[in-house]
């Protein structure tokens, strides 16, 4: 192929990519002010949205979500870094979907605008923090191996010991069950009291384990994958959070297939293309297809739940991280006024349900700082998504893509998920096992970065 055909060739799939993506954004509005209004089941009760149209700001909204796509085009599309990726999930399955779901509520102007402070603030951080030119230094093979079995052999043989803290079967009718009624299952582990370090141990293995799905399947230890797929399926009966079944789902693709940017925008027209499909099969009856299921609880019900979160503390003050870190806070003699309950109270004063009404980012950020936090919070957040970028410096797309689908998910239904690092969490843990996973060097194999 010459030059000059090259050239047509490239031209053309970057032209494709680009009209994905904005067919991406049509489809959201579509669905956010024409379908999910109209969704008639009780598995959505709670989270049911009555549509209250403004056209100023539907246009409004449409306007900023395809300069969102311009940025996507022009930084993030082509970035298949660690940030890029996180950013770019952010921008198609959080921040897009989150301007729809503004227009279909009639959401208030200082909201939105809020909303959309918080997502230039990260493109800006992006540009202006610089990314990490040399990981963590590099351990080899043979140092890392005996650590990484040890940590398979616990995230293989923890769950055998959940059974019985949980009291809990595996099953795929648990399974079924857990789907049809995650709030219940919920509200079961709830009543459970759990140390603190079995729940560390718990979210730790759920998020390892996804990454280990794609890191098998790609090293052809199909056995080893299909534990961990096994494992996966098992921490959805213990938690009942639908976002699990995504990332495993997505993390067993990116096992088989390269990451192209082609492929990465026609799955999200595919996510939702399967909605309306499942819409028209399953119309008039309670069954509510699981990409619908899990896409909801990824995309939609955080933007339900955040302008909420905006409201509340309009009037009331942030919690400034006291329950993120009490120990600290109890120094200077104050106390989280909140602690982790805020979710409860926004559940009970907005849905009159004792639920936990979780959410992150701009949500999440108000929380914490009030209105400042949607300057503080994403600042933070790309400090440590460059932290993230040091660990996995010497992996390949497809396990970087793994990583930042499960970072995206827990940022967006966590309060100033960066926090995390700081404390005594799953997430030190987490990038600790990273650290011993990708930062090595192994003695048949060129490093690709």
């Amino acid at each position: 192929m010459n030059a000059n055909n090259r050239k047509f060739s490239l031209e053309l799939r970057v032209r494709n990519t680009t009209l994905f993506y904005f067919l991406y954004i049509v489809l959201i509005y579509i669905l956010a002010l024409c379908i999910w209004p109209r969704i008639q089941t009780s598995q959505f009760t709670i989270y049911k949205y009555i549509l209250s149209e403004n056209l100023v700001k539907t246009i409004v909204c449409f306007l900023l979500s395809t300069v969102m796509w311009i940025i996507v085009n022009n930084r993030y599309s082509e970035n298949s870094t660690f940030s890029g990726r996180v950013i770019l999930l952010l921008t198609m399955l959080y921040f897009v979907p989150g301007l729809a779901i503004c227009s279909a509520l009639n959401t208030d102007w200082g909201y939105i605008f809020s909303f959309v402070i918080y997502y230039f603030t990260i493109v800006i951080a992006d540009c202006l923090i610089k990314y990490p030119r040399r990981p963590f230094k590099a351990i080899t093979f043979k140092q890392s191996n005996t650590i990484v079995i040890l940590l398979i052999i616990v995230c293989l043989i923890y769950p055998f010991v959940l059974t019985t803290v949980f009291n809990n079967s595996f099953s795929l009718s648990k399974i079924l069950l857990t789907l049809n009624d995650p709030y219940g299952v919920r509200a079961d582990a709830r009543e459970k009291s759990i140390s603190w370090a079995f729940l560390l141990l718990e979210y730790w293995g759920v998020y390892f384990g996804a990454v280990m799905v794609t890191y098998s399947f790609r090293k052809k230890k199909y056995l080893l994958a299909i534990a961990f797929v096994l494992i996966e399926l098992f921490y959805f009966t213990l938690q009942g959070n639908r976002i699990i079944l995504f990332i495993v789902g997505i993390a067993i693709v990116l096992g088989f297939f390269k990451v192209s940017n082609k492929w990465l925008s026609l799955i999200f027209v595919g996510l939702l293309v399967a909605q309306i499909l499942e819409l028209i099969i399953f119309n008039g009856n309670e069954t509510i297809g699981i990409v619908t299921n899990v896409f909801r609880r990824f995309s939609v019900v955080p933007n339900i739940i955040s302008p909420k979160y905006y409201d509340y503390f309009q009037t009331a003050t942030p919690d400034y991280l006291r329950g993120h870190f009490p120990s600290i806070s109890a120094l200077f003699g104050t106390k989280s006024e909140y602690d982790f309950d805020i979710g409860y109270i926004i559940g009970q004063q907005n849905f009159g349900m004792y639920l936990n009404a979780n959410t992150g980012l701009v949500g999440g950020a108000i929380f914490e700082f009030g209105n400042l936090g949607v300057i503080i919070d994403p600042i933070m957040l790309v400090v440590s998504l460059r932290v993230f970028e040091k660990v996995l410096f010497y992996t390949d797309n497809e396990n970087i893509m793994t990583v930042s689908l499960i970072y995206s998910s827990l940022a967006a239904n966590s309060w100033a998920i960066w926090s995390q690092l700081f404390r005594i969490s799953y997430m030190p843990l987490f990038v600790l096992s990273l650290y011993f996973l990708f930062n090595r060097i192994e003695p048949t194999t060129e490093i690709e970065h």
